[in-house]
């Protein structure tokens, strides 16, 4: 999973990167909640992206997390505005022949359908 804070750009601009930051780190500890109960492992991936990583759930068991992560973005106290998360989710199995580079380009793509189509969506890279 790739998950990309949307208008994160525009918040921290008008609010200052300390206001910023505080929405990274709120958004982390939501993560972390979820990787106490779920087999995943969150990382920052950079700027205000993040990707989990898991071996353990299928396709439907991610997107319903993922939507559960997005729904829980809403209930987070930032300063200003509320914040939203889209998400790009991929899988692959053991018989597939791709290295974790080509997954997280999947997710990224998936990603990114979700931010060009309106935002704050979970979206399942379809490989067809």
């Amino acid at each position: 999973m790739m998950f990309d804070i949307d208008r994160f750009k525009k918040y921290n601009d008008n609010y200052g990167h300390l206001n910023g930051d505080q929405v990274l780190t709120e958004f982390a500890r939501l993560l972390e909640v979820f990787s106490k109960t779920y087999p995943v492992k969150f990382y920052r991936y950079g700027g205000e992206e993040f990707i989990g990583i898991t071996h353990n759930l299928d396709k439907l068991e991610l997107i319903n997390l993922a939507n559960h992560i997005k729904m829980d973005t809403f209930k987070l106290k930032v300063p200003f505005e509320q914040i939203t998360t889209s998400i790009g989710v991929t899988v692959t199995d053991k018989t597939d022949n791709i290295d974790i580079n080509d997954l997280i380009e999947q997710a990224d793509k998936a990603l990114y359908s979700g931010k060009n189509s309106g935002r704050n969506k979970v979206i399942f890279y379809d490989k067809k």
